[in-house]
């Protein structure tokens, strides 16, 4: 009873500190988000990226300890992800321009995304084909599986697997991608519409 006591005392002066750490970085909520990143894409604005980066921590210190945000900034969250949409569709980034979207205006339903990042993806290839390799060696030792997913514990340890990790400069992030330990797939960067979109994924 008494550690339950004094254990719920440290995790209230535990969130009070972070608390009070969230709020020294308090600043103004700025208003549309949209004109002050059209200003850091055209004009390379140094105070409008300051002003928008400012805003985004203090809302991302008070998310982590789960303090309530007022409307105002709730508002700029809102115009933030809006401005995510016009963004990922001027860049080419259609993708990623439909989730900014859907994560504001979808009620938690699920959307459907474009299958061509992910056939146009170095990684998702290589692990199909690692994958393909895998099933084919199962056969031939009689095993069967329902289905097979990246993060399957034997493929994980299959010399199939391997090729696919990051070990020594393996692979190259920016054109290849790689496979964690864990089994999540993470895109190569220039494939950007799979890497703004869906960037760490299990196949």
């Amino acid at each position: 009873m008494l550690a339950q006591i004094f254990g719920s005392t440290v995790n209230v002066q535990n969130l009070s500190k972070q608390a009070q750490k969230c709020l020294a970085k308090a600043v103004e909520i700025p208003g549309a988000p949209l004109f002050h990143m059209g200003n850091i894409a055209v004009f390379n604005s140094k105070s409008s990226f300051d002003l928008l980066q400012s805003a985004i921590d203090y809302l991302t210190c008070k998310a982590q300890i789960k303090m309530k945000l007022n409307e105002d900034e709730k508002e700029f969250l809102r115009e933030l992800f809006e401005s995510f949409w016009w963004g990922g569709h001027a860049k080419g980034m259609s993708e990623a321009a439909k989730l900014a979207n859907h994560y504001i205006h979808g009620e938690g339903k699920s959307m459907a995304m474009n299958s061509m990042p992910y056939e146009q993806s170095v990684v998702v290839e290589d692990t199909r084909k690692a994958m393909k390799l895998y099933i084919r060696a199962l056969a031939e030792r009689n095993e069967y599986f329902f289905m097979l997913k990246t993060n399957d514990s034997k493929f994980r340890q299959s010399k199939h697997y391997k090729p696919l990790m990051l070990i020594n400069g393996s692979r190259n992030k920016q054109t290849q991608g790689y496979v964690h330990s864990s089994g999540l797939i993470y895109a190569e960067y220039n494939n950007q519409r799979l890497q703004k979109s869906d960037n760490r994924f299990y196949l």
